[in-house]
């Protein structure tokens, strides 16, 4: 099946973002938690965006859910139709606290991951696209993206969105027998 890039609009938000026409972005529900452990528990296992070296049981990732979506933070996905007409997701982004102290309330955080099979397909722009507009409706001030490993893809992402680099941790992290380095972006949303 050929892809073209277009416009979509998103199902949750109504935003328009570059991305693949056969994809779709919506909130991800309990039913995505397996897919997007398995996007997740890839990049434990291959690279050094997530600095968790066993990957994650299937009970912790809907800790994890309950945890951001109970507190009323965003988890989207990005998914697609099989040719059986089964639902596909091929990315997620979530926010989530930047720290737990009262005055950092407006602050958050963005995780975002792209399955292997689906990258190159404007995904990330449109899950990246779709989490800044919901949190500006969300009346957050500032978002900040970690970005680990010299993940230039990521950077590139960040610095079209218009986050601004505010600085590197020098070897914060440890993974596949060498130091790693994380760099922290910042967006100022209101």
């Amino acid at each position: 099946m050929l892809t073209t890039t277009t416009t979509t609009t998103s199902a949750t938000t109504g935003t328009k973002s570059p991305m693949s026409a056969e994809y779709y972005i919506r909130p991800a529900t309990e039913a995505d938690v397996e897919a997007i452990n398995g996007i997740v528990n890839h990049e434990i296992a291959t690279s050094v965006s997530n600095f968790d070296y066993e990957p994650r049981p299937l009970d912790k990732a809907f800790a994890w859910y309950q945890s951001v979506v109970g507190n009323n933070y965003p988890i989207i996905v990005a998914c697609k139709k099989d040719s059986e007409g089964c639902e596909v997701v091929g990315g997620y982004a979530a926010l989530f606290p930047f720290r737990t102290k009262e005055g950092y309330k407006f602050t958050v955080e963005y995780s975002l991951y792209i399955h292997k099979d689906h990258r190159r397909k404007g995904l990330g722009r449109g899950l990246l696209t779709e989490l800044l507009v919901i949190g500006r409706a969300k009346g957050y001030h500032s978002v900040i993206g970690g970005i680990s490993g010299g993940n230039v893809a990521s950077t590139n992402l960040a610095e079209e969105f218009g986050f601004r680099y505010v600085g590197v941790f020098k070897e914060v992290g440890y993974k596949f027998g060498e130091y790693v380095d994380c760099t922290f972006m910042e967006l100022i949303l209101n």
